[in-house]
């Protein structure tokens, strides 16, 4: 089970990186959807020191949701 939640997570990071390079303002968000995906897998298979490195990837999706608002289309 655990590969399927990484997998999926891995997935929605393309999809993310994908968007950011079309200058999607869908892209953090998507962004932020892959960080709570690897909250919960850190969280469910006791992977807390993982949760530092994901909750700073998370502090720049929002910092880009914010900052990207009016920018792009």
């Amino acid at each position: 089970m655990d590969w399927i939640i990484s997998s999926l997570a891995t997935a929605v990071s393309i999809v993310s990186t994908w968007l950011y390079g079309n200058q999607s303002r869908k892209a953090p968000w998507y962004g932020l959807v892959m960080c709570l995906i690897w909250v919960y897998y850190d969280i469910k298979y006791d992977q807390l020191p993982l949760l530092l490195p994901t909750f700073l990837t998370m502090t720049i999706q929002i910092r880009n949701l914010i900052k990207m608002r009016g920018e792009l289309t």
